[in-house]
């Protein structure tokens, strides 16, 4: 019997040291291990098929069991990112169809996807889709409700009990929502690693105490604030992983920090804060 088919779409390209990279790549594992054949499609970015599928060897530590295929984004001056991706994927739609299931975690492409004729699958990871347009935000919010309340969206996953309570008061339809909170590979946490070695494979040669934070440098994280707090103990060493390069210069500033790369099979952007 044949296996129902899966397509995974991502709005950024593998290479972009996002958060988010982790937690698709590890989706579309699980997914895969499900049962499902899974396709992710991911636009095109700086590196070739064949580097992409290294990168993600690299993170998730074997060779991807699920397809790769690629859209492109139009390269559009002075027109927001989320716009050229949206007008990008719209022109080439045709990319979505002919599979089982459609899954979207990006909230902005939903309104191209619940026109697509197969069941929709819709990740909700936050309360925001316009961060920074309250109007804009309610806006989406009441629509993306509406569309689960039609059925348009086939299952509404929430990764928290709240998130779930928020999209029902919004209006949407709970007996679609189901909540499921992030996970984590159990064989990633049985693997231990002696210190020294760990520090030895990341070049991390301080023998001061270490203080990690692993996420996006987004406005709204406040990375400054781990800037005053390093200030405030100079006796330890303070890692961010994470972060685009664009982010990591917003969030830098001379006197505080100094910015490289310590390029490993889980860490690839790092910001040593010496202070």
């Amino acid at each position: 019997m044949p296996r129902s088919t899966l397509l995974y779409v991502h709005n950024s390209a593998i290479g972009d040291a996002l958060a988010n990279q982790v937690q698709t790549l590890e989706m579309c594992r699980a997914l895969q291990l499900s049962g499902l054949d899974v396709t992710l499609l991911i636009p095109e970015g700086t590196l070739n098929r064949s580097q992409v599928v290294t990168e993600i060897q690299n993170e998730l530590g074997e060779p991807p069991a699920f397809k790769i295929d690629f859209w492109q984004v139009k390269k559009i001056p002075g027109l927001p990112r989320t716009l050229k991706l949206l007008y990008s994927l719209r022109k080439q739609k045709h990319l979505l169809a002919g599979f089982d299931y459609l899954f979207i975690r990006y909230a902005p492409f939903l309104p191209i996807a619940v026109n697509v004729d197969t069941k929709l699958i819709f990740e909700s990871h936050d309360t925001s889709t316009f961060t920074r347009y309250r109007i804009l935000n309610k806006f989406a919010s009441s629509w993306i409700a509406k569309q689960t309340n039609k059925k348009a969206i086939f299952v509404f996953v929430a990764i928290s009990q709240a998130l779930s309570n928020y999209w029902v008061d919004k209006g949407a339809d709970e007996s679609r929502i189901l909540v499921l909170h992030d996970g984590v590979r159990a064989e990633a946490l049985l693997t231990q690693i002696e210190k020294q070695a760990a520090k030895a494979e990341l070049g991390i040669t301080t023998e001061s105490k270490i203080v990690v934070y692993a996420g996006t440098l987004k406005a709204d994280r406040h990375p400054q604030r781990i800037i005053r707090l390093a200030k405030d103990i100079p006796e330890t060493t303070f890692y961010v992983v994470g972060g685009t390069p664009q982010q990591l210069q917003q969030s830098s500033s001379p006197q505080h920090a100094n910015t490289n790369q310590l390029m490993s099979k889980r860490f690839l952007n790092t910001w040593s804060m010496a202070v």
